[in-house]
């Protein structure tokens, strides 16, 4: 079985929610310790993070900042998170998830990492990507880590799209219809009080 780590997307600016989703309660933990329970199996767990370094520190995880990236616009998005942990991950793949979709069902790692060893990926890297049965959710991935260095040209060349970026590679799509509702994004209080 290939190797892979795993990477919490929790650098957003949480405007809409006006206040860091990540650190936000759930259950007897925050949403990213919700999120990260879905990811067990990693040699490593990554938080991607742009503010509150102290408080994600007090939680235990390992943190990268998009912001020591060198010659990467600030402000780059999500894929500018990704790259910082292909920078620093020793894994083959890298599982990706945001932390504002707490209610993750629990086997999402198992089926996101389930196909690491087609065949074709030694011809070309695929990247799975989670399918609810009407679209693909394009943060819930699992990237190759060698497409570190097209992720970095795609970012210095000024793209930020994660769809954008995932239109020049081999995607296949893992299927997900059956728990579909679990890919809901709590992006304000009221998503909170109606999902949670």
């Amino acid at each position: 079985m290939a190797t892979w780590d795993a990477l919490i997307l929790a650098g957003g600016r949480s405007r809409r929610m006006g206040a860091d989703k990540g650190l936000l309660a759930f259950g007897q933990g925050t949403w990213v310790d919700a999120v990260a329970q879905r990811l067990k199996g990693a040699q490593s767990t990554w938080l991607s993070i742009h503010d509150q370094q102290a408080h994600y520190e007090a939680l235990g995880y390992q943190l990268v900042n998009d912001a020591d990236l060198d010659n990467i616009a600030e402000d780059s998005g999500p894929l500018a998170g990704i790259l910082a942990a292909m920078t620093c991950s020793q894994a083959e793949y890298l599982l990706v998830s945001p932390c504002d979709t707490p209610k993750l069902t629990t086997e999402y790692a198992q089926r996101m990492t389930a196909g690491l060893q087609d065949p074709s990926s030694s011809f070309q890297p695929v990247v799975q990507v989670a399918f609810d049965g009407q679209r693909e959710q394009n943060l819930h991935l699992c990237i190759p880590t060698q497409l570190k260095d097209d992720l970095e040209v795609y970012l210095l060349e000024g793209g930020r799209s994660v769809y954008g970026w995932l239109k020049r590679h081999a995607v296949h799509r893992v299927d997900f219809s059956d728990v579909a509702d679990t890919f809901c994004n709590l992006n304000t209080p009221e998503d909170r009080e109606r999902y949670l």
